[in-house]
């Protein structure tokens, strides 16, 4: 059995993929006018193709009910080709035509083919495209636009007249992308982890792409409609590339008001006569006749994935039906969601467990992963960024998985103890993390019981999400910021201490000081270690905590790092006029400098205050269940902060999420308002 599909966009796509599903026995074969797969999820390349931008939709929505559009996401972000940012939202990951190259993967493609004719022949469909031999098909999926639908011949022009008077009152809006090159420094005008930005004029938004250094300018369906003379060709005449120039003139100077009036080094334009449909067919599809379906954005779902998705499962049914092929089968039941929230190597561990059995979704506060395992770059004018592992130096692991682990990110070392690989210590974190939906900047505020789960409120007034079960990959002192959070009864103690990193951007003023130092350790310094860059030199120098206590309260404001830094770097914190953060730089270059000699001025600098460095005391449980689904665990609950501590207690929180599931629901216990404790031996660490 043969199924043609015509038109590879999102629709078309998704019906190769529940063509999939619903015949697997079939030969699914997809037919495009266009040079590759997406349609409205196209990707551009520009600039010596060393850029690329998504110049159509810039994210998918869909509805959270188990239906089409939840499968379809599903396999997306199991794929690795999307990512998570919301309830119904995901983000193309890198080029969003590979959204539709992931869903037509099983079948065999064929572009710059455009559909002539279809008619019905012998119990089946022949088509013909423009230059190419007619085909037999079984039966046929049409995935093209109204307007080609309309200009289609063969046996469709008859099946189509009694439904033309409803096609004529599909209504599209009209709109222009237009990609936009800056460079990595364009990432300053969106705040904390934001990727979008407010336009004004004619841009209705500004899209920040995953490079860092393109942004694609949406306009405005009002500038979108005003747009004449311009077709949407691959072949553009004289006429259509002076209206383009001027629309990109516009869409530019239009950008340039939200980015602070910076001009782009390259530029390329798309132009949609059919964006977004806003007045469609009521309806999921239509079935010309047994074995002929067409569908589309077009239909009841609107211009969404899930709207495409309930338009393209139900048509590939009716067909599944017409050649007597049982439907395929229910909906699977939702699986359970899992929020950890902590994306250090403890939470990617648990994130890594749970996702086999659970939809995992994990929130961070900082801009990255890394936790204690993080890497800070840095990058002179013009030159190659320099990396400093300003948390863990040395990864230290025993057991066959954790080695295993690190080896498979590119740790070497022998005898249980690792140098982080050549990308940082936060590489091996974001390697943990591959296809988990990751929110940054996205601190959790509040957790209030629901049946069965929990209500998720982020800090800052983002929307609160319903989970399952919750893990706190984090310190207990962080977990009490945390409204909702019980009270916690066990010892903990850490050891405090600062990192101080120094960056230079030519490694011959500071190799022989660097290589002096690295491995040394004296009364104030506990360790210091060169950092391993193509490029440049980084030197991470960690205090002992007899230094720490000498300076925490005195000099030092804020929590894991504070105040302005040289090179115009920023943390969170206070710093102290005359003295504060300064003063504690100093006093670790001259210890530094008593290891290894003279100090050359470094060309960037920056401090962090580790409050809860390395645990010395805990009560010896791997995690902790709080009550109602929701689990506490990291290193310090091992009892040793090391990378084989993370993986013991992720394991044991993992395994204890996966006991809660197979138990069945229970209701979160009921909680009674407590006066949190501040003290040496309550759960705030030490």
């Amino acid at each position: 059995m043969e199924i043609l599909v015509v038109g590879a966009g999102l629709s078309g796509s998704l019906a190769a993929f529940f063509l999939r599903e619903a015949l697997p026995d079939a030969k699914v074969h997809v037919w495009d006018g266009a040079r590759g797969v997406g349609g409205r999820l196209a990707t551009a390349r520009f600039g010596d193709d060393e850029l690329r931008a998504n110049m159509g939709a810039q994210e998918l929505h869909y509805t959270e009910d188990g239906g089409a559009g939840e499968i379809a996401a599903r396999a997306l972000l199991e794929a690795g080709v999307a990512s998570r940012e919301g309830p119904g939202v995901l983000f193309p990951a890198g080029d969003s035509n590979a959204v539709c190259r992931r869903l037509v993967e099983a079948a065999e493609l064929r572009f710059g083919t455009r559909v002539k004719e279809v008619r019905a022949a012998d119990g089946g469909f022949v088509a013909a495209a423009f230059g190419g031999a007619p085909r037999r098909f079984d039966g046929v999926v049409f995935a093209g636009s109204v307007a080609e639908l309309a200009t289609t011949h063969g046996s469709i022009d008859a099946l189509v007249r009694p439904f033309r008077g409803d096609l004529r009152t599909v209504r599209y809006t009209r709109q222009a992308c237009a990609a936009l090159a800056f460079g990595r420094s364009v990432r300053r005008h969106f705040g904390g982890g934001a990727r979008t930005l407010r336009g004004a004029g004619a841009v209705e938004r500004l899209v920040l792409q995953e490079n860092d250094a393109v942004v694609v300018a949406v306009s405005t369906t009002a500038y979108g409609a005003s747009i004449t003379g311009l077709r949407a060709t691959h072949r553009p005449t004289p006429k259509d590339l002076a209206v383009k120039e001027q629309v990109l003139k516009a869409m530019t100077e239009a950008a340039a008001t939200s980015l602070g009036g910076e001009a782009p080094v390259a530029s390329k334009l798309n132009y949609w006569k059919f964006s977004r449909c806003v007045c469609g067919l009521d309806r999921q599809f239509l079935e010309l006749c047994p074995g002929f379906c067409v569908v589309g954005d077009y239909f009841a779902g609107g211009s969404t994935l899930g709207g495409c998705a309930a338009s393209a499962r139900a048509a590939v049914a009716a067909l599944a039906r017409a050649l007597a092929v049982p439907s395929p089968p229910p909906a699977p039941r939702r699986r359970r969601r899992v929020l950890v929230c902590g994306a250090g190597a403890t939470g990617a561990l648990v994130s890594r467990g749970c996702r086999e059995f659970a939809d995992v979704e994990v929130w961070e506060g900082a801009r990255g992963c890394g936790g204690r395992m993080s890497t800070t770059r840095w990058a002179p004018d013009g030159g190659d960024e320099i990396r400093a592992n300003v948390g863990a130096q040395l990864l230290h692991a025993a057991s066959p998985e954790a080695v295993s682990l690190l080896k498979d990110a590119g740790a070497a070392g022998e005898g249980g103890v690792f140098e982080p690989p050549a990308l940082g210590a936060a590489s091996v974190v974001k390697r943990l993390l591959g296809g988990v939906a990751c929110r940054f900047s996205t601190r959790l505020g509040e957790l209030a019981p629901r049946a069965g789960g929990w209500l998720a409120t982020p800090r800052g007034g983002a929307a609160a999400e319903v989970f399952d079960a919750v893990v706190l990959a984090m310190p207990p002192s962080d977990a009490l910021r945390v409204r909702g959070v019980p009270r916690l009864d066990f010892p903990l103690k850490w050891r405090s201490c600062f990192a101080l990193s120094l960056w230079w951007a030519d490694s011959t003023a500071a190799a022989a000081f660097a290589d002096a130092l690295h491995g040394r350790s004296s009364r104030d310094v506990a360790r210091a270690r060169r950092q391993k860059n193509a490029a440049g030199v980084a030197v991470t120098i960690h205090s002992t905590p007899e230094f720490w206590g000498r300076f925490a309260r005195t000099n030092a404001g804020g929590g894991r790092g504070g105040g302005a830094q040289a090179g115009g770097g920023r943390s969170s914190g206070k710093g102290v006029a005359g003295g504060g953060r300064e003063a504690v730089q100093r006093a670790l270059r001259l210890a530094a400098e008593a290891l290894a000699g003279p100090c050359p001025a470094p060309d960037h600098v920056k401090l962090l205050n580790w409050r809860t460095g390395q645990v010395c005391e805990c009560d010896g449980a791997l995690s902790h269940d709080l009550g109602g689904g929701l689990f506490l665990c990291g290193d310090w609950a091992a009892g040793a902060s090391s990378f084989e501590a993370c993986v013991r207690s992720a394991r044991a929180a993992a395994a204890a999420v996966r006991g809660r599931f197979e138990d069945g629901e229970v209701e979160p216990p009921k909680r009674k308002k407590q006066r949190r404790r501040r003290g040496r031996k309550g759960g705030r660490g030490t």
